[in-house]
């Protein structure tokens, strides 16, 4: 019994230090800083809203505190959310879930003792705003809420666009300005935690063509590289008024652009033609002939060149493709497609999705493309130059590698092949933009003649030039089925031709035409790459 009262004693003050530091430990655990938050809210004539969060965590304690984990809800699917300095990228993950998102933040970040640290996101919110009735809306305006964090205070401010007017909303929304465009904000206190966000419901009133609800259906972005020089980007996007407004004019996300060439669209369009820019927007009128009014549809496809210039180095051009789509509006579904000439290898992904992106996002995809020997068969040259290549192909050939092709003539043969090969893809690419109701049989024929001519002197050079060669077995093969691949692109564009001359003449329907026109314009595109496939192993 000695012995065990001893051991007593002895463990009484271990015992009694631990008491004593356990309460602090654990309200030292638990201490959080305050969360203030300012929201600003833009709405856009187009029916989305911009929203800027500014959080404000205020450590009040003498003791440095890390940033806590702050997960903010919002009522809709539809956003698209940049984050600033000081948080990064990865600090931030943005969920979807039904009818739901959740921005979670999440950043290895001290707040210093009795200071405070103010973080700042920015996002594109859709599917906000729905009319109930000729220029009167429905909006539901995001509150700032958590799920897992106690607000201190949130002040919230709406702006709304010129002759768009606030008829109804909840009584702590006070008016605060009214020179171009109204401006309401309200004063909220003390949030709790909720699992649902919180939200306001607003009625507003606007003019015909002050505000509706353009929505982005799809983009698809195909950036096509033809030379180390030219790069097009071409566009096509399905648009939808969903709102009771109308539009008379689409906003340019990319204040670079000047113009966009008109290519094609699913309901009757003006003639082709190159349409400007101008104010930073483009005139519905040259796409339509009119205004998108409520409820309708349109698909179109523009082209321009890429922006920036791309950087060519070590054989390898770099291009520099802007993110954000090409209105000024938030889409759903946006895809780009990198389309580089067979034999040129593209260093990353060819297709990326990159949905829910918006005209807030000035990030750019960097893409680097690798070229080699078949990398002159990717350009296209115009058919007014057709002839004229056709005659001299053979002399600027010789005259520019004279010297080099006594040494390497299969070289000089295969550059022979592979501008022959471009010379008669650019009559099938003429061929192929003609309108049918203004196409002639005398404009077929004279393509005709101009493969013809090409093939001829073609072969006159090649004779010429293999007389040179002495080639091993291999070499020997590949020729061969050069040749075999040759006569078969020969007989495919003769037979594209002749299905014209047909359908021109009465003597094929339309529907039988178009199919024809399909099956051999893809035969066309499938021996072109596997030919200079096989003229890029050769070189």
């Amino acid at each position: 019994m000695k012995k065990l009262a001893k051991k007593i004693c002895l463990l009484m003050p271990l015992i009694l230090l631990c008491a004593l530091t356990l309460p602090l430990s654990v309200e030292a655990a638990e201490q959080q800083p305050l969360v203030y938050v300012k929201r600003d809210i833009i709405l856009n004539s187009y029916g989305y809203l911009l929203l800027n969060d500014t959080l404000t965590f205020v450590n009040a304690s003498p003791n440095p505190l890390r940033l806590p984990t702050l997960t903010l809800t919002y009522p809709t699917t539809t956003i698209d959310l940049q984050v600033q300095p000081p948080l990064s990228e990865d600090s931030v993950k943005v969920e979807r879930l039904g009818n739901l998102s959740s921005s979670r933040m999440g950043a290895n970040l001290m707040i210093a003792a009795s200071s405070n640290l103010t973080i700042t996101l920015r996002a594109v919110i859709g599917d906000l705003l729905k009319p109930i009735d000729e220029n009167m809306y429905e909006m539901i305006l995001p509150l700032p809420s958590s799920p897992d964090t106690q607000l201190a205070e949130a002040v919230v401010t709406v702006s709304f666009p010129t002759d768009v007017n606030l008829v109804n909303a909840p009584e702590e929304f006070k008016l605060r300005s009214s020179e171009g465009g109204s401006v309401w904000s309200a004063e909220l206190k003390n949030i709790q935690p909720t699992a649902e966000p919180r939200t306001a419901k607003l009625l507003i009133n606007a003019t015909d063509y002050s505000l509706t609800v353009l929505k982005v259906e799809r983009e698809e972005r195909v950036v096509k590289i033809t030379s180390p020089t030219d790069v097009t980007i071409f566009d096509t996007l399905t648009l939808v008024n969903e709102g009771s407004g109308t539009l008379s004019y689409l906003k340019v996300s990319d204040k670079r652009l000047s113009s966009v060439t008109l290519l094609r669209g699913d309901i009757p369009l003006r003639d082709q033609k190159v349409i400007p820019i101008i104010g930073g927007s483009l005139d519905l009128y040259s796409l339509i002939k009119g205004d998108l009014k409520a409820g309708e549809r349109i698909t179109f496809t523009i082209s321009y060149p890429l922006p920036e210039r791309a950087t060519i180095a070590d054989n390898t051009i770099t291009l520099k493709i802007p993110q954000k789509p090409l209105i000024d509006a938030l889409l759903t579904k946006y895809y780009l497609i990198i389309d580089a000439p067979k034999g040129c290898k593209v260093e990353g992904p060819t297709l990326l999705d990159l949905s829910y992106s918006s005209p807030l996002s000035n990030k750019e995809i960097n893409v680097s493309v690798r070229f080699g020997a078949a990398w002159a068969s990717a350009y296209a040259f115009p058919v007014a130059t057709v002839i004229f290549l056709a005659s001299f192909i053979a002399l600027s050939a010789y005259v520019a590698s004279r010297k080099e092709a006594k040494e390497h003539p299969l070289l000089e043969l295969i550059k022979l092949y592979e501008n022959a090969l471009n010379s008669q893809e650019a009559i099938a690419d003429e061929l192929a933009a003609e309108r049918l109701e203004r196409l002639q049989i005398q404009k077929i024929d004279l393509f005709a003649q101009q493969i013809k001519e090409i093939r001829a002197k073609t072969s006159l050079k090649a004779s010429q030039i293999r007389s040179k060669l002495t080639l091993d077995p291999k070499t020997e093969e590949m020729l061969s089925e050069f040749t075999s691949l040759d006569k078969a692109y020969e007989r495919t564009l003769t037979e594209l031709l002749a299905a014209y001359r047909n359908y021109l003449s009465g003597k094929l329907k339309r529907e039988a035409f178009q199919k024809v026109l399909t099956d051999k314009s893809s035969s066309l595109r499938k021996l072109a790459s596997t030919i200079r496939e096989l003229l890029d192993e050769m070189s």
